[in-house]
């Protein structure tokens, strides 16, 4: 088992192949290829790759991606300068494969009190995602609060996830989701987090202790993928 030491960065590459007759040939590749070069070349400590979990074979889920890589590194910034030079690179190389379809690359610094690492290893069994924002702006210091000291230990307390980390997205736009929350999942059924985080939100509503303010943007279930598993690529630094 790996747990990421200094890691206060972390770029989310989201893809998907563009053509799913292909999709077992890109796999290998990215086993093969993409994630050990664009790891090692930017410099990540790990790199996770997971699947987004219930997906129809052959079909793209509605987020539009299929795909999540998790980039690991202590300045997400660089990271993410150094990975998109990687891409450039490998493409130039002609060792990217023809279906290799890269929907967001999106950097994050680690932000409020949840910051405690993800122990990558076996007993990780999943990740529930939550890309979320504020629809009051002027509201900002109080929902990180929130998140912070109510909604984020109400998630852990259901029994769901055994560990959360929250992430700022660098250079946010003005109009968007800029926060994102990575919740660890070890349950043998990823389905059964979902189900038990879902089954405390009447009461949480019930006794006021959500923000009426909260948005959740962009929401996936995502299962390990490809030999690396949950475990990652590791970096040899």
């Amino acid at each position: 088992m790996t747990e990421g030491q200094g890691v206060d960065g972390l770029v989310m590459v989201l893809t998907r192949p563009s053509d799913f007759t292909q999709e077992g040939a890109w796999a290998e590749w990215y086993d093969d290829v993409h994630l050990p070069e664009t790891g090692a070349a930017s410099g990540a400590q790990v790199v996770t790759h997971w699947q987004v979990a219930d997906r129809p074979p052959g079909f793209s889920p509605v987020q539009g991606f299929t795909h999540v890589d998790f980039y690991e590194y202590g300045d997400a910034r660089v990271g993410q300068r150094d990975l998109l030079d990687a891409f450039d690179t490998q493409r130039l190389a002609g060792r990217a494969h023809p279906c290799h379809s890269v929907v967001g690359v999106d950097a994050f610094a680690s932000t409020g009190r949840w910051a405690r690492p993800t122990v990558h290893g076996p007993a990780l069994t999943g990740h529930v995602i939550s890309y979320v924002m504020t629809n009051d702006p002027s509201r900002s210091d109080e929902w990180n609060a929130w998140l912070d000291d109510v909604h984020v230990p109400d998630m852990i307390a259901s029994g769901a996830f055994v560990n959360a980390r929250r992430w700022h997205r660098l250079d946010p736009p003005r109009y968007a989701a800029n926060y994102l929350t990575v919740y660890d999942v070890e349950l043998s059924d990823l389905s059964e987090a979902v189900q038990l985080s879902g089954m405390v939100m009447p009461e949480l509503l019930r006794a006021g202790r959500m923000f009426t303010a909260h948005y959740g943007g962009m929401r996936a279930m995502l299962e390990p993928s490809g030999r690396f598993g949950a475990t990652g690529w590791v970096g040899n630094g």
